[in-house]
């Protein structure tokens, strides 16, 4: 309630870290979506559209949620391996802090929204969901980002060998043809993986080395496409992006100037 009586919306998110000693409690975070609309009051007729039961059932949660779960084992991992005193940093070696975030994509998934429509695309991601949930052991944690792309965390699974066995599996699933409206459907997935044998301390920094990840492995060509992230991939992509810059600068200054036409006689 608003201190004038009527009600307002608010977003809420919740923590449970009642298993660190240091917290030992749940947080709930509450926060006004937009300070414009603050003394708006809620219409307690309209409601934004319930997730389907459907999707609950994937085992899937919001991203917020998947979010804190992330910032969470991030947390843990930084509390008993990275901070340990100097002469206790073989708990670092201990897999049961270790994690892996997972990006996963929907190979040309615009094409098939193009082809067979946003419908029918719907329910197949949908089908890639429900694949996923069942593979999805109790500690690890899943959800859709959009479109085409989820995300799975795989909270103990640190190394990337490991993240590669779990990884063998959804595509084993995903490749299983299935039917959706009438149509049988192949699913190609592209992986993007980050693990915490690189320091995080933010899930951001966690779920963006996965996309660039994705992102390059989405730019190899054949089957079962996936890239682990390394320092290099975020220099090539950085590379890349500056190159782009200054072909555009030199375009827009007319850098570019004719050094050499050959003329071809067809005929010879």
């Amino acid at each position: 309630h608003h201190e004038q009586g009527h009600l307002v919306a608010v977003e809420a998110t919740a923590s449970n870290h009642t298993d660190i000693r240091d917290v030992g409690c749940v947080v709930v975070r509450l926060r006004l979506p937009d300070a414009t609309d603050s003394w708006r009051p809620l219409a307690l007729e309209s409601s934004a559209p319930s997730e389907p039961e459907s999707w609950r059932s994937t085992g899937m949660i919001p991203t917020t949620m998947f979010m804190e779960h992330v910032q969470r084992v991030i947390a843990v991992k930084e509390r008993k391996s990275w901070s340990a005193p100097r002469h206790a940093r073989g708990v670092v070696k201990d897999r049961r802090y270790d994690y892996a975030l997972v990006r996963l994509e929907i190979d040309r998934f615009k094409a098939l929204v193009a082809s067979v429509g946003k419908g029918t695309v719907d329910r197949l991601v949908l089908e890639v969901g429900v694949r996923l949930g069942a593979l999805t052991r109790g500690r690890d944690k899943l959800t859709h980002l959009g479109d085409g792309d989820f995300a799975v965390l795989l909270d103990g699974v640190g190394d990337i060998e490991a993240a590669h066995r779990v990884i063998d599996g959804f595509t084993d699933a995903l490749e299983r043809p299935c039917e959706v409206d009438g149509m049988r459907f192949a699913v190609s997935p592209v992986f993007g993986i980050a693990t915490s044998e690189r320091r995080y301390e933010l899930a951001d920094e966690l779920l963006r080395d996965a996309a660039m990840a994705l992102s390059h492995a989405a730019r190899r060509r054949g089957r079962r496409r996936r890239a682990a992230y390394q320092t290099a991939i975020r220099r090539e992509d950085t590379e890349r992006i500056q190159l782009m810059a200054d072909l555009r600068r030199a375009l827009d200054s007319g850098e570019f100037y004719l050094r050499y036409q050959p003329i071809v006689e067809l005929p010879s």
